[in-house]
């Protein structure tokens, strides 16, 4: 379908609909259309488009930092071992019931090392991918790893660009929902005033 607008044509939002999509009044947005879906996502200001393009650096791939996010997981499940991947080597650290290990999510060869380490040739109950939050890199660690999520686990994919749903639905409908038919997948978006551009999750339950 083409819509069409002459110039300085003014578009009103329902409010019923800036209501459920967390559009403030006078917010600038932006519309797209597929199929019979029309798409209304709030206008990324100049800071915004900054932090997009620094999350999509491929130098910014860390999913570790100062181990913090591990030791929380650690604290919230007492019974767990956890483990971490980051492509900064100089970041890697082991404690108790943490490790942590190399992996470049972009490289298969990579997450491959990654899976054959001994201590995870079980596989895992959850993985949480908070690395490099581009649509190329959620996908090639998620092809490279859902195989080795145990029956029952659960898999998280963080920060999803809202530039990328579009990208993301396609590849649910004509990829994930065929090859893997029995796992179940949830795509959720968070509407939040403050965040506008990427508070978007990928949740997905193995079968059982």
């Amino acid at each position: 379908m083409t819509v069409t607008l002459k110039t300085k044509t003014e578009i009103t939002v329902p409010r019923s609909i800036r209501l459920k999509a967390g559009i403030k009044p006078g917010e600038q947005v932006e519309f797209s259309v597929s199929g019979r879906t029309t798409n209304i996502t709030p206008k990324l200001s100049g800071d915004e488009i900054q932090d997009e393009r620094e999350i999509r650096d491929p130098k910014v791939r860390g999913a570790i930092r100062d181990g913090a996010s591990l030791r929380g997981w650690r604290e919230l499940f007492p019974n767990a071992l956890v483990y971490g991947a980051d492509i900064d080597r100089d970041i890697l650290f082991e404690e108790e019931r943490i490790k942590t290990f190399y992996c470049d999510q972009l490289d298969q060869g990579a997450i491959q090392d990654l899976w054959s380490q001994p201590v995870l040739e079980g596989g895992v109950d959850v993985i949480i991918d908070d690395g490099l939050h581009t649509f190329e890199g959620n996908t090639s660690f998620l092809d490279g790893s859902l195989s080795h999520l145990r029956p029952g686990g659960i898999y998280v994919i963080e920060d999803i660009l809202q530039t990328t749903i579009e990208r993301w639905r396609n590849a649910l409908k004509t990829i994930y929902s065929k090859s893997h038919p029995r796992d179940e997948f949830a795509f959720v978006q968070v509407r939040n005033s403050l965040n506008h551009y990427d508070n978007n999750l990928l949740i997905i339950r193995k079968d059982a």
